[in-house]
C-alpha cells in the first residue's frame, strides 16, 4: 500500500473500503473515515514517544477463531492508534483496519478476533497531534484444529447392544445416534458408550467443541438370544459312567448356537433337578455361572439301573431370560451295533457308543455260525476263545474290517460290565446288490460344463462297496464327442487310486455310463451334467462413512462362497478392502485377500445362497467373487474355480450413480431420471443449465421434469452431508430395457429392469390387461418353452406424478427358438480430457446390437456403473469396456468398446533404434521427437521430453530437446527400454507418453587403419623415417592403435634392420595388426654443416677471417681440418686460397676451396651526415657543419668553402656552402649545400589553444584570453564569438574566433566550438533495489522509485515481467523501473527476483513415533497427509525390515515421505519394534472412569458417584493365573477378577465404585491409577499400573463441573409471534452474569454470535430446523460454566 504524507494543516478525508472475507465465506464491509481533528488549524510540532509493539498469537482451533493480542508500551494517554493486519503474502490490501484504538496510559493492549489460521504482518500507526510514527511486526497464526476420526465397535447387552465409539484424533464433545431415516435415536450426549441399540441400520454422530461433526455407519444385526444345551457326544448326552452307579455329565449352555456366551449375560443362576424314580424327592443342584470358564459344568447323576427318570436343567441368565430343557434318562445300557460293508458285498461287526458301560467291560459271543472263530477277525482274541476281556474302554471294537467280511449267520453277543450283561442277537447277510452311486456332480469352471464323482456301493448304502477297474460313457451330449471322441468312450484313466471315479470339464447334458469293479459286477447308471446358470444380484448400501453389500447368487454351483474384494490402482490388482493384502490372480481366494460374506455346503443341485457384509470402511472399486469347487480329473479332492458376479464404485463421498433414463415430454421438453446411491434420503437439485447458473431444488425426487433440452449440472446430497456433482445431457431419450435371464426351458429364469426402486412396474403379456406380476422382476420358475413364449410389457410409472413423462411401457417378445446374442461392435474413440462427463456406452456401439447385456470395465476405473462412465475425473489414458450379451438361454456374444481420453490429438509415436554399439558412451544418436505428432509433425522448439518411466539400467537416457544419449557401459545384444512423456511448453496438461527402444549389436568386425599402411624400405642411416602415426576406425566406436618397434644389429654400427608393428584393438576386443620392415644403409659421406665460403674480390680493409667450418655425417661425427696460403705482386693487391678437408668415421671425406682477391680502388668517405639545401626563415639560419671523412685503407682529410647570392630584400637571400674530402692516394669526395633564407612565418599563440568541445547545458566553460608572438616581430591579437540555437533549449553551439597579425601582415587565427547537449540521464533519489532470491511466499512488493534531472524534470515508469522455470514455485520475476528527463534520456534500473521454492512441504498430522509391538499386533501403517506454501504435494509410504527374522522379532522402519512440485522432500520414519514373539510374559491393565451424573444437571456433587472399569488383558504370550487389582481409593482396595485365568489376549473387566466426598468438590478433577497382578504358569509374578491404554501407565482422570448456579435452557423455540417461546430464553441467569452465545448449523457455520446475550435471539432469518448452541456463563466472581446442545427451531 503506497502511503501518502499530509502537508501540516492539509485537509484531507480519506474513505476505505476494505472487504473481509471470513472462514465462512461471509463478506464483511468496514467502512472507515479518517478526517482531521476538530483543531487541525492549530495543530503544533510535538515530540512523540517511540512505542514499542509485540504481536502475542492464539492458534486457531476451531474454525476460524484465531486471535491476535496486540501489546503496545511506551505510548502515552490520548495516543490513537491505527492498526493494519496483512494476510501475507497479500501486501496490498489489509485483512483487517482497526483505527480510533485510544491509549489511556502508556501501555495499550487490543486483540483482533475470529482470525484464520495463517501468517500476518501488522503496521500499527501512532498518531499525537500532527505527528505520527509506525511499527511493523510479523506474526503467525497456527493451525491446531483436528479432525475428526473414530471407529466403532459393539458389545452386546441385555437389551440390544452398546455401541463403543473409539476416537482416535479430535476433540469430541457429544455424541449422537439417528437411523436410516435420519430420526434421532440417542440425542447428543458426551458419553462415547450409546446403548440400548436395537437391531438395525445407524449412523453415529460425533461433533467436536467446535460444532464440526463426523459421521460413520454402523450395522447392528439381530441377536436372536436363542439358548440350547449340547446334547451331542457321551459326556454330554448322559452316556459316560462315572463309577457303576453314577454318571458323569458335563452341561454347557450354547447361545445362538455358539458356546461362547456374550458377558453380560452373566452371571447366569443354573438350576438341575434330578427325578427320583423310586418316588423321593429330586436332587437339586443350584449353581452361578460368572464367566464362560463356568461353562461346561460338571454333573454327577444317580445311575438307577433299569429306570427311566426325568433331568431338567434351567439357566436363568442376567436379563431375565430363562430358558429350561428336561431330558430323560432311560437307565439301560446300550451300545451300537453296526455291520458296514466289507469287499465285494460281504459285511463285519461294528460295536460302539457304549452307553453306561464302564471298564472293564467283557465281550461274549455265545451264539455264532459254525466256523466263526473271534480271533480270525479281531486280535485282541486268542484262538477259540469267544471271550474278551476290556480294561480300558475302547471307542469301537470291530470284527472283520473293509476288506475282509465275517460269516453270514445268527450272532448273539453279550457285553457285561458293572455286573450288568448287555444281550445283542442279530444276523449278518451278506449282500452283493451292487450299484453305481452319483455321489456328487458339480458346475465347472468354464460355462456348458460340469464334473462328476461316482463309485459303487450296495443297495442304499453310501459307502463304498467295490473298486472300480473300468468305466466307459455310452451315451452322452454331441460336444462330448466333439471334445473327445466317438462313443462309447473309455474313462478308465479318471478312476482315483480310492477306486472312485472323478472327471471335469464335461459338457453340459445327459450321460450314460458302464462300470466294472473289482468283484466283477457290470453296473450301468446314468447321470445329467447343468451347466453354472448363475443368477445373481449384488446390492452395495451406503452408510456414513461405510457400506454395506448384499448379494445372492442362484446356480448350479457347489460349495460356493462369496467374497467381496477392493481394487488397488497402484498395483493393478485386487485384493482386501480394509487390509489391503493383495490377491494374485487365478489363485484361491481366502480371508487374506477378501472379506468373507458367507458360504454354503451345497453339493449338487440348483441353489439360491446369499450372503452379506456390514460396515465396510473404505471407497473405491470393489467386486463381489463367488468362488466355487470342482473335482478334480482322476484324484480325489477339488480345485477351486471363480467367477465375478459383479464390480461397483463407492465413491469417496459415498454418492453413485447406478444409472440415468431420459424421456421426451409431450411438450417438446424433457424428464431426466436419475438412479443413484447413497444414505436415504437424497436430495436432488439442478446448479447450472448448459454452463449457465440455474437453481432447481427437487428434494428426495429423483424426477426432473419438463426441462429444455441441454446440459445439466445436478449436485446430489445424503444425508450424512456427502455431495456429488454430475453433468447429464437430455438430448438424446434414454429408456430403461428389459433383460432376459436364462429363459431355458425347464430351468429357473427372469425378465427384470435393473435398479430404479422408486418406480412402480406392472407387468402383462401380449394383449392381456391382467397384471401378472409386480417390481422389478418377473420370475418364472421354472420356464415352460410352451406356454411362457409372448409378448411381455413392463408398464412403468411414477407414483408422485401420474403425468411424469417417465410412466411409459416397454416390452419385450420371448420367441422359440431365440435369435443368437449380438453385442454389436464396439467402437475406438477419442475425447477430449476437458470434454469428459457423464458418458452412455451404448453411443459407442455400432448396431445391430441387443441392449440388456453386461458391461464390464476391464481397465477398473472404478467409475463404471452399468452403461454409465462417470469420466469426469479420468486421467489422460486409454480405457477399454467389455460388452457380454448372453442368449435368453444360451450363447454369449462380446464387443471391446475403447475410449481414450485426450488433452488432444498428441501422439507420442513408439522410436526403435538398432544398430547402436556397445560399450562407448554416445550422445544425440536420435530424437524422439523426430516421428511424433500433433496433427503434423512437432516443432521440436514447441515441446519439452521427460522421462516417464527411467530406463531401470541407467543405459539410456533422454534429453528435454528430445536427443537420445548411450551410457559407455551399454553391452552387446542387450535392448534398453523408458518411457517418455511429450509435452507442450505453452499447455503442461497437453502431454502424451511414448515408448524409447535402444538394441545394441554385438560387434564382430575387426577394425580398419584410417591412413595408407608404411610398406618395408631401406633407408639411409640419417633417412630413417619416423614411425606414422597410424588410426583407426571401428564400426562400432573407436579404436586405440599401439605401436612397438625392435631392432635387429647389421654388420656395422650404422646397418641394421627396424621391425616396426601398430595394432589397433576396438572396445569389444577385436584387433588388426601392420608390420613395416626398415633395412639402414650407410653409403653417404659427411657433408659440411654451415653455408661455404666463395670465391671473392675484396678491398684490402675487408680480407674477411677464415670460416670455421663444421660437418655431420648421416651416420655418426665428422672432424673438419683447414689450410690457407697467400700470393701477391705488391702490398695493397693480392691473393689467398683456404682450404677445408671434411672427415667422417668411416673414413669418407668431403672437401672445399676458397680464393681472395684484394684491391685498393675506394675513395675515401664523410663520417657525418651530409648537411642538405634547406630554406630558412630569418631567424633561423643554421651554423655551417663540421665535417670530417675515413678511407678504407688510409687516413683522409676535409676543406670547407661558403659563398652568398643577395635577394631582392634584406629578409630573403642564399648562402653556397662545399666541402672536401682527400684520402692518402689522391682519391677525393666532395659535397655542397644551398641555404635558401626567407620570413614568411605568421605569428603563434603563445597559449595553449582551446578545442572543440561538447559540454552539458550546466558546464558551458569561460572564454580564454589569448595571446601572440612573432619570430621576427611584434603580434595583435583580436576575439569574437557567435551562436547558433539547436533544437530545443538544451542543445545549441558556441563558436569563439581568435586572430593574431605580425607587423608584416601575417596572421594566424584559432576558432573553437563548443556543443552544449543535454546528454545526462536523470538519476533515481531513492536506494535501488538488489537482485534478491527468496522463497515463493515472501516475494516483497514491487519499490516506488522517483527521479531528478540536471536540466529539468524526470518522470519514472515501472515495468515487471514473469518468467516460468522448472516448477510452479521456481520462476525469475524482472522488474524495471526507466526515468525519462524531458528531452528523452533515460536511466533504468532492473531488479531480477529469483523466486525459488527451496522449503519441503510439512505433515498436516502428527507424525507417528516409534513404537514397540508384539507380533500379533502391528497396527496398519498410518495415512498421513502434507501440504506445501507453493502447491500441491504427494506423499508415499514404504516400508522395510531393517533387522530381524521377518517372522520372529524384528524392526519394521517406515517411511513416508512428501515431496511437493518442485521436489522438494520432507520424511518421517518410525520405527515399529516387533517383539514378544517368543512366550513373553506381560499384562495391561486399563482403567476408564465416567461420571454418574444422578439428577442430570452435569455438574458433580458430594453423594454422587465415579464407576469405574478396570479391563485386565494378556498382552502377552504365556497364560496368567491369580489376578487381583489393588486400587488405594476403593473400599475395599482388593478387587478379584474373573475369570482369575486368562490365555494369551483374553481380557477380562470388572467394575466399581467411588462415592465423591466434600474433599473431592475442592478440585475440578480426580485422578489415580491401579495396580494389577498375576502370575504365570511358573509362579513368576507379573504386574502393570493402570493407564487410559493398554500402552500407557497414564493416570484416570475424572473431570469435574462444579455447579454456581441454576440456569434453564430451552431445547425448541417457536418464534410465531404468539408470544409463548418466541425467544431462546434462558431462565436462572443471575443479574450479574455476562452470557456469550454462538449458535451454528448442522455444518459447523456460524448463523448467531453475541457476546452479551440478553435473550433476545428468536432465529430471525433462520430456516426452520435444528442448530448447535455453544452458551458461556461468567459472574465476577465465579467460575465460567459452558453448556452446548441442539436447539430445534419450529416455525
Amino acid at each position: 500500500m503506497e502511503y501518502i504524507k499530509l502537508k501540516r494543516g492539509s485537509l484531507v478525508l480519506f474513505l476505505f473500503l476494505i472487504v473481509i472475507t471470513d472462514v465462512f465465506g461471509i463478506i464483511n464491509v468496514k467502512t472507515s473515515f479518517i478526517s482531521p481533528k476538530s483543531n487541525v488549524k492549530n495543530l503544533e510540532k510535538v515530540v512523540i514517544n517511540e512505542f514499542t509493539l509485540s504481536l502475542t498469537p492464539s492458534d486457531e482451533t476451531c474454525t476460524g477463531n484465531g486471535q491476535i493480542t496486540m501489546d503496545i508500551s511506551d505510548t502515552e494517554a490520548g495516543a490513537e492508534f491505527e492498526f493494519l493486519i496483512y494476510q501475507l503474502p497479500n501486501m496490498v490490501t489489509p485483512l483487517r483496519v482497526i483505527d480510533n484504538v485510544i491509549a489511556t496510559g502508556p501501555t495499550l493492549t487490543y486483540t483482533e478476533t475470529a482470525l484464520p489460521s495463517s501468517d500476518f504482518q501488522v503496521v500499527a500507526t501512532q498518531v499525537v497531534g500532527a505527528e505520527s510514527n509506525q511499527k511493523t511486526e510479523n506474526v503467525t497464526i497456527s493451525n491446531t484444529m483436528e479432525s475428526l476420526s473414530f471407529t466403532l465397535s459393539q458389545t452386546p447387552i441385555c437389551s440390544g447392544v452398546e455401541i463403543h465409539v473409539n476416537v482416535t484424533a479430535g476433540h469430541p464433545s457429544t455424541y449422537e445416534l439417528r437411523d436410516e431415516s435420519d430420526n434421532v435415536v440417542i440425542a447428543p450426549q458426551p458419553s462415547n458408550v450409546l446403548s440400548p441399540v436395537t437391531q438395525g441400520t445407524y449412523n453415529v454422530i460425533v461433533t467436536d467443541g467446535c460444532g464440526n461433526s463426523a459421521s460413520l455407519g454402523i450395522t447392528v444385526a439381530n441377536d436372536p438370544q436363542t439358548y440350547a444345551v449340547r446334547r451331542v457326544n457321551p459326556i454330554h448326552s448322559f452316556w459316560l459312567m462315572e463309577d457303576c452307579n453314577t454318571i458323569r455329565h458335563e452341561e454347557q449352555l450354547i447361545y445362538n448356537g455358539s458356546n461362547n456366551v456374550p458377558e453380560d449375560r452373566y452371571p447366569i443362576n443354573v438350576s438341575i433337578e434330578i427325578e427320583d424314580p423310586f418316588g423321593g424327592p429330586s436332587t437339586q443342584i443350584n449353581t452361578t455361572w460368572n464367566s464362560n470358564s463356568d461353562n461346561g459344568q460338571s454333573v454327577d447323576i444317580p445311575f438307577h439301573y433299569g429306570e427311566s427318570y426325568d433331568y431338567t436343567v434351567t439357566f436363568t441368565d442376567n436379563c431375565g431370560k430363562v430358558f429350561t430343557q428336561t431330558d430323560v434318562i432311560d437307565a439301560v445300557p446300550n451300545t451300537r451295533l453296526r455291520q458296514p460293508i466289507a469287499d465285494c458285498g460281504t459285511k463285519y461287526i461294528s460295536f460302539d457308543l457304549f452307553k453306561f458301560h464302564l471298564e472293564p467291560l467283557e465281550v461274549t459271543f455265545t451264539a455264532y455260525p459254525v466256523g466263526f472263530d473271534p480271533a480270525d477277525f479281531n486280535g485282541d482274541y486268542t484262538t477259540g476263545t469267544y471271550t474278551n476281556s476290556y480294561n480300558t474302554l475302547p471307542n469301537n471294537i470291530n470284527f472283520g474290517d473293509t476288506s475282509t467280511g465275517v460269516p453270514e449267520g445268527v450272532y448273539e453277543v453279550e457285553l457285561t460290565s458293572c455286573g450288568r450283561t448287555e444281550i445283542r442277537t442279530f444276523t449278518v447277510s451278506h449282500n452283493a446288490n451292487f450299484n453305481l452311486r452319483m455321489y456328487r456332480y458339480y458346475a465347472g469352471c468354464g460355462d456348458d460344463e460340469g464334473s462328476i464323482n461316482f463309485y459303487i456301493n450296495v443297495g442304499g448304502a453310501p459307502a463304498v462297496a467295490d473298486e472300480l477297474v473300468s468305466a466307459q460313457f455310452t451315451s452322452a451330449p454331441p460336444e462330448f464327442i466333439t471334445n473327445f471322441g466317438s462313443l462309447p468312450y473309455d474313462v478308465s484313466y479318471n478312476i482315483a487310486a480310492d477306486g472312485q471315479f472323478y472327471m471335469n470339464s464335461l459338457p453340459a447334458g445327459d450321460y450314460s455310463v458302464e462300470a466294472t469293479g473289482t468283484c466283477g459286477s457290470t453296473l450301468t447308471e446314468t447321470f445329467t451334467i447343468y451347466d453354472k446358470t448363475i443368477s445373481s444380484s449384488v446390492t452395495p448400501i451406503m452408510n456414513c462413512g461405510s457400506f454395506n453389500v448384499e448379494a445372492s447368487v442362484s446356480s448350479y454351483l457347489a460349495r460356493e462362497v462369496l467374497w467381496l474384494q477392493k481394487f488397488y490402482p497402484a498395483s493393478g490388482q485386487w485384493g482386501h478392502p480394509t487390509s489391503e493384502n493383495l490377491y494374485t490372480e487365478g489363485t484361491d481366494i481366502g480371508n487374506s485377500t477378501a472379506l468373507s460374506m458367507g458360504g454354503t455346503a451345497n453339493y449338487s443341485g440348483y441353489n439360491t445362497f446369499s450372503g452379506s457384509v456390514n460396515n465396510v470402511v473404505s471407497s473405491g472399486q470393489f467386486r463381489v467373487v463367488v468362488q466355487y469347487v470342482i473335482h478334480n480329473n482322476g484324484a480325489p479332492g477339488v480345485s477351486q474355480c471363480r467367477d465375478v458376479l459383479n464390480t461397483f464404485n463407492v465413491p469417496s463421498n459415498g454418492i453413485n450413480v447406478n444409472n440415468f433414463y431420459v424421456a421426451s415430454c409431450a411438450s417438446g421438453n424433457t424428464e431426466l431420471v436419475i438412479d443413484a446411491n447413497g444414505v436415504a434420503p437424497l436430495d436432488y437439485s439442478i446448479t447450472a443449465f448448459n454452463g449457465n447458473p440455474l437453481t432447481i431444488n427437487n428434494g428426495n425426487s429423483p424426477v426432473f421434469s419438463e426441462l429444455p433440452v441441454g446440459e445439466y449440472t445436478v449436485e446430489i446430497q445424503d444425508s450424512c452431508g456427502n455431495t456429488g456433482v454430475f453433468e447429464f445431457k437430455t438430448d438424446v431419450p434414454k429408456s430403461p430395457v428389459i433383460k432376459p435371464e436364462n429363459l431355458c426351458d425347464g430351468q429357473v429364469g427372469s425378465l427384470s429392469i435393473e435398479g430404479l426402486s422408486f418406480l412402480d412396474i406392472e407387468w402383462t403379456k401380449d394383449g392381456d390387461p391382467t397384471v401378472i406380476g409386480t417390481g422389478n422382476t418377473l420370475s418364472f420358475n421354472p420356464f415352460n418353452e410352451a406356454m411362457d413364449v409372448g409378448m411381455y410389457h413392463a408398464n412403468i410409472s411414477y407414483g408422485p406424478n401420474p403425468s411424469a413423462c417417465i410412466n411409459q411401457t416397454l416390452s419385450f417378445e420371448v420367441i422359440p427358438p431365440p435369435d443368437l446374442p449380438e453385442a454389436g461392435t464396439g467402437q475406438t474413440i477419442d475425447i477430449l480430457q476437458q470434454d469428459a462427463d457423464i458418458i452412455n456406452l451404448f453411443d459407442f456401439l455400432t448396431a445391430p446390437y441387443d441392449n440388456y447385456g453386461d458391461w464390464t470395465d476391464l481397465s477398473n476405473t472404478g467409475m463404471l456403473n452399468n452403461e454409465v462412465l462417470d469420466a469426469s475425473t479420468l486421467p489422460v489414458g486409454t480405457y477399454q469396456f467389455q460388452y457380454d450379451v448372453k442368449g435368453i438361454c444360451s450363447g454369449l456374444d462380446s464387443t471391446t468398446v475403447t475410449i481414450n481420453i485426450i488433452s488432444s490429438d498428441l501422439t507420442a509415436s513408439d522410436d526403435n533404434f538398432s544398430n547402436i554399439c556397445p560399450f562407448e558412451a554416445q550422445t544425440n544418436i536420435g530424437n524422439v521427437m523426430d516421428n511424433d505428432t500433433e496433427g503434423d509433425p512437432v516443432v521440436h522448439g514447441d515441446y519439452s521430453i521427460s522421462e516417464e518411466v527411467p530406463d531401470p539400467d541407467g543405459i539410456i537416457s533422454v534429453n528435454p530437446d528430445g536427443s537420445i544419449d548411450v551410457a559407455a557401459n551399454a553391452q552387446p545384444g542387450q535392448a534398453y527400454t523408458l518411457e517418455y512423456r511429450i509435452t507442450e511448453m505453452a499447455n503442461s496438461n497437453n502431454f502424451n507418453t511414448g515408448v524409447l527402444t535402444v538394441t545394441i549389436i554385438v560387434d564382430t568386425i575387426d577394425p580398419t587403419f584410417n591412413e595408407t599402411l608404411p610398406s618395408d624400405l631401406a633407408v639411409e642411416c640419417h633417412a630413417i623415417p619416423t614411425p606414422e602415426t597410424l588410426t583407426a576406425s571401428d564400426d562400432c566406436g573407436t579404436a586405440v592403435v599401439t605401436y612397438n618397434e625392435t631392432t635387429s644389429a647389421g654388420s656395422c654400427p650404422n646397418t641394421y634392420t627396424l621391425t616396426r608393428e601398430w595394432t589397433a584393438e576396438d572396445l569389444t576386443g577385436n584387433t588388426a595388426v601392420h608390420t613395416q620392415v626398415v633395412t639402414v644403409e650407410d653409403t653417404a659421406a659427411p657433408t659440411f654443416n654451415e653455408t661455404l665460403p666463395t670465391d671473392i674480390a675484396v678491398a684490402c680493409d675487408a680480407v674477411p677471417s677464415a670460416t670455421t667450418l663444421t660437418a655431420t655425417d648421416n651416420c655418426g661425427t665428422a672432424t673438419v681440418a683447414s689450410s690457407e696460403s697467400a700470393v701477391g705482386t705488391c702490398t695493397g693487391n693480392y691473393t689467398i686460397t683456404r682450404e677445408w678437408v671434411a672427415t667422417d668415421q668411416c673414413g669418407m671425406t668431403t672437401s672445399h676451396t676458397q680464393v681472395i682477391n684484394v684491391e685498393d680502388n675506394i675513395a675515401p668517405t664523410f663520417n657525418e651526415s651530409l648537411p642538405t639545401d634547406i630554406t630558412v626563415s630569418c631567424d633561423a639560419i643554421p651554423t655551417a657543419d663540421i665535417l670530417t671523412a675515413t678511407d678504407n685503407c688510409s687516413t683522409a682529410t676535409v676543406t670547407y668553402d661558403e659563398t652568398m647570392a643577395f635577394g631582392s630584400c634584406p629578409g630573403n637571400y642564399s648562402i653556397r656552402r662545399e666541402w672536401t674530402a682527400t684520402d692518402d692516394c689522391g682519391n677525393t669526395t666532395t659535397h655542397a649545400q644551398l641555404i635558401t633564407v626567407e620570413d614568411t612565418a605568421p605569428p603563434t599563440f603563445n597559449e595553449t589553444l582551446p578545442t572543440d568541445i561538447t559540454v552539458s547545458c550546466d558546464a558551458v566553460p569561460t572564454a580564454d584570453i589569448l595571446t601572440a608572438k612573432d619570430n621576427c616581430s611584434t603580434a595583435t591579437v583580436t576575439y569574437d564569438e557567435t551562436m547558433a540555437f539547436g533544437s530545443c533549449p538544451g542543445n545549441y553551439s558556441i563558436r569563439r574566433e581568435w586572430t593574431a597579425t605580425d607587423d608584416c601582415g601575417n596572421t594566424t587565427s584559432h576558432a573553437q566550438v563548443i556543443t552544449v547537449e543535454d546528454t545526462t540521464a536523470p538519476m533515481f533519489n531513492e536506494l535501488l533495489p538488489t537482485d534478491i532470491t527468496v522463497s515463493c511466499d515472501a516475494v516483497p512488493m514491487s519499490n516506488i522509485l522517483t527521479a531528478t534531472d540536471n536540466c529539468g524534470t524526470a518522470s519514472v515508469t515501472f515495468n515487471e515481467t514473469t518468467m516460468a522455470s522448472s516448477c510452479p514455485g521456481n520462476y525469475v520475476i524482472t522488474r524495471h523501473w526507466t526515468a525519462t528527463d524531458e528531452c528523452g534520456l533515460t536511466a533504468v534500473h532492473t531488479q531480477t527476483i529469483t523466486v525459488e521454492d527451496t522449503t519441503p512441504p510439512t505433515f498436516n498430522e502428527a507424525l507417528p513415533t516409534d513404537i514397540i509391538v508384539a507380533c500379533d499386533a502391528i497396527p496398519m501403517a498410518e495415512t498421513l497427509t502434507a501440504s506445501d506454501t507453493c502447491g500441491a504435494t504427494t506423499v508415499t509410504l514404504t516400508e522395510t525390515i531393517v533387522s530381524g527374522d521377518p517372522s520372529g522379532d524384528h524392526v519394521l522402519e517406515r517411511m513416508w515421505t512428501t515431496t511437493d512440485e518442485c521436489f522438494n522432500s520432507t520424511s518421517h520414519i518410525q520405527q515399529v519394534t516387533v517383539m514378544f514373539c517368543i512366550e513373553n510374559p506381560n499384562i495391561a491393565l486399563i482403567k476408564m472412569g465416567s461420571f454418574q451424573d444422578k439428577n442430570n444437571d452435569t455438574f458433580a456433587l458430594e453423594g454422587e458417584s465415579i464407576t469405574y472399569t478396570f479391563t485386565v488383558v494378556n498382552t502377552g504370550h504365556v497364560p496368567l493365573n491369580d489376578l487381583q487389582i489393588e486400587d488405594d481409593m476403593l473400599e475395599p482396595s482388593t478387587i478379584s477378577v474373573s475369570p482369575s485365568t486368562l490365555l494369551p489376549g483374553e481380557s477380562a473387566t470388572v467394575t466399581a465404585s467411588y462415592r465423591l466426598t466434600k474433599k473431592d468438590m475442592e478440585g475440578e478433577s480426580l485422578s489415580n491409577t491401579a495396580k494389577v497382578s498375576a502370575k504365570t504358569e511358573d509362579g513368576s509374578d507379573i504386574s502393570d499400573v493402570s493407564g487410559t491404554a493398554a500402552g500407557n501407565d497414564d493416570p484416570t482422570v475424572i473431570q469435574l463441573r462444579m455447579k454456581s448456579g441454576n440456569v434453564t435452557i430451552p431445547n425448541v423455540i417457536t418464534p410465531n409471534g404468539d408470544g409463548k417461546n418466541d425467544f431462546f430464553s434462558l431462565s436462572g441467569l443471575p443479574p450479574t452474569a455476562r452470557a456469550y452465545l454462538v449458535i451454528t448449523n448442522r455444518w459447523g457455520n456460524e448463523v448467531y454470535k453475541n457476546s452479551d446475550y440478553r435473550n433476545d435471539f428468536n432465529g430471525q432469518g433462520l430456516n426452520e430446523g435444528t442448530y448447535f448452541y455453544q452458551l458461556s456463563i461468567s459472574e465476577p466472581s465465579s467460575v465460567e460454566q459452558s453448556y452446548q446442545g441442539w436447539l430445534f427451531i419450529k416455525r
